[in-house]
Protein backbone atom coordinates (compact mmCIF):
# COMPACT_ATOMS: atom_id res chain seq x y z
CA UNK A 1 0.00 0.00 0.00
CA UNK A 2 1.29 3.41 -0.95
CA UNK A 3 0.75 6.41 1.29
CA UNK A 4 0.71 9.99 0.05
CA UNK A 5 2.31 13.12 1.44
CA UNK A 6 -0.24 15.82 2.22
CA UNK A 7 -1.05 17.81 -0.90
CA UNK A 8 -0.16 15.16 -3.47
CA UNK A 9 -2.52 15.58 -6.42
CA UNK A 10 -3.61 12.33 -8.10
CA UNK A 11 -6.52 13.60 -10.17
CA UNK A 12 -5.48 13.00 -13.79
CA UNK A 13 -2.88 10.31 -13.02
CA UNK A 14 -2.58 7.99 -16.03
CA UNK A 15 -2.72 4.17 -15.75
CA UNK A 16 1.00 3.98 -16.60
CA UNK A 17 1.76 6.03 -13.48
CA UNK A 18 -0.71 4.04 -11.39
CA UNK A 19 1.37 1.01 -12.37
CA UNK A 20 4.44 2.72 -10.86
CA UNK A 21 2.61 3.17 -7.55
CA UNK A 22 1.28 -0.40 -7.50
CA UNK A 23 4.74 -1.79 -8.30
CA UNK A 24 6.42 0.41 -5.68
CA UNK A 25 3.91 -0.70 -3.07
CA UNK A 26 4.70 -4.35 -3.78
CA UNK A 27 8.47 -3.75 -3.71
CA UNK A 28 8.28 -1.93 -0.37
CA UNK A 29 6.02 -4.66 1.09
CA UNK A 30 8.40 -7.42 -0.02
CA UNK A 31 11.78 -5.77 0.57
CA UNK A 32 11.19 -2.97 3.11
CA UNK A 33 8.22 -4.21 5.18
CA UNK A 34 8.93 -1.87 8.09
CA UNK A 35 9.02 1.26 5.90
CA UNK A 36 6.00 3.07 4.45
CA UNK A 37 6.10 3.59 0.69
CA UNK A 38 5.30 7.29 0.36
CA UNK A 39 4.56 9.15 -2.86
CA UNK A 40 5.75 12.73 -2.37
CA UNK A 41 4.64 14.16 -5.71
CA UNK A 42 2.47 13.30 -8.71
CA UNK A 43 0.57 16.06 -10.54
CA UNK A 44 1.53 18.66 -7.93
CA UNK A 45 4.66 20.59 -7.04
CA UNK A 46 7.20 22.33 -9.20
CA UNK A 47 9.09 20.36 -11.81
CA UNK A 48 11.20 21.07 -14.85
CA UNK A 49 9.49 22.59 -17.88
CA UNK A 50 8.07 19.73 -19.93
CA UNK A 51 8.10 17.37 -16.95
CA UNK A 52 5.96 14.26 -17.31
CA UNK A 53 4.56 15.02 -13.82
CA UNK A 54 2.28 17.57 -15.50
CA UNK A 55 0.98 14.91 -17.91
CA UNK A 56 0.17 12.44 -15.12
CA UNK A 57 2.97 10.12 -16.16
CA UNK A 58 5.49 10.57 -13.31
CA UNK A 59 5.70 10.21 -9.54
CA UNK A 60 8.31 10.77 -6.85
CA UNK A 61 8.91 8.31 -4.01
CA UNK A 62 10.40 9.08 -0.58
CA UNK A 63 13.85 7.60 0.11
CA UNK A 64 15.07 9.10 3.41
CA UNK A 65 13.15 6.47 5.40
CA UNK A 66 14.83 3.57 3.59
CA UNK A 67 17.93 1.85 5.06
CA UNK A 68 20.93 4.14 4.61
CA UNK A 69 18.87 7.28 4.00
CA UNK A 70 18.39 9.37 0.88
CA UNK A 71 20.92 7.70 -1.43
CA UNK A 72 21.85 4.74 0.76
CA UNK A 73 21.68 1.01 0.09
CA UNK A 74 17.90 0.88 0.49
CA UNK A 75 17.32 3.66 -2.03
CA UNK A 76 19.74 2.04 -4.49
CA UNK A 77 18.03 -1.34 -4.08
CA UNK A 78 14.56 0.19 -4.52
CA UNK A 79 15.74 2.02 -7.66
CA UNK A 80 17.18 -1.18 -9.16
CA UNK A 81 14.05 -3.18 -8.34
CA UNK A 82 11.76 -0.54 -9.86
CA UNK A 83 13.86 -0.57 -13.05
CA UNK A 84 13.73 -4.38 -13.22
CA UNK A 85 9.99 -4.67 -12.52
CA UNK A 86 8.82 -1.77 -14.70
CA UNK A 87 11.02 -2.38 -17.74
CA UNK A 88 12.49 -0.23 -20.48
CA UNK A 89 9.46 2.03 -21.03
CA UNK A 90 10.02 3.59 -17.60
CA UNK A 91 12.83 5.87 -16.45
CA UNK A 92 13.82 5.40 -12.80
CA UNK A 93 16.22 8.02 -11.41
CA UNK A 94 17.64 8.16 -7.90
CA UNK A 95 17.65 11.89 -7.19
CA UNK A 96 19.20 13.63 -4.16
CA UNK A 97 16.00 13.45 -2.10
CA UNK A 98 13.71 10.93 -3.83
CA UNK A 99 13.27 8.37 -6.60
CA UNK A 100 11.72 9.91 -9.70
CA UNK A 101 9.86 7.42 -11.92
CA UNK A 102 8.22 8.26 -15.24
CA UNK A 103 6.61 6.44 -18.13
CA UNK A 104 8.68 7.52 -21.13
CA UNK A 105 8.78 4.91 -23.90
CA UNK A 106 11.61 5.42 -26.37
Amino acid sequence: TVKFKDGVKLDGLKPEAERILNTAGEIWKDHFPDVDCVCTSALDGRHMKGSLHYQGLAVDLRTHTLPGGYKGEGAKKATALLRAYLGADYDVVLEATHIHVEFDPK
